[in-house]
C-alpha cells in the first residue's frame, strides 16, 4: 500500500478502499484493517456527523 501522509485525520473510507483495490482478495475485512493498524498507533475516530476517520498519534 502507498504510503499515507499522517499529518491529518483521513477517512477511513478513503484508506481502506485503496487497500482493498491493492489487496484485493488477499485483503481482511474492515474490523481487522482497523484493528491491525491500531497496532502502529493509528486510532479510528467518529467525527460529528458519524464519519469514520484515521488519525496517527
Amino acid at each position: 500500500m502507498t504510503e499515507q501522509d499522517w499529518s491529518r485525520p483521513l477517512p477511513t473510507r478513503d484508506v481502506y478502499s485503496a487497500y482493498l483495490v491493492e489487496y484485493g482478495a488477499e485483503a481482511v475485512d474492515r474490523e481487522r484493517f482497523v484493528r491491525d493498524l491500531s497496532r502502529f498507533g493509528v486510532q479510528e475516530e467518529p467525527d460529528a456527523e458519524g464519519r469514520r476517520f484515521l488519525t496517527c498519534l
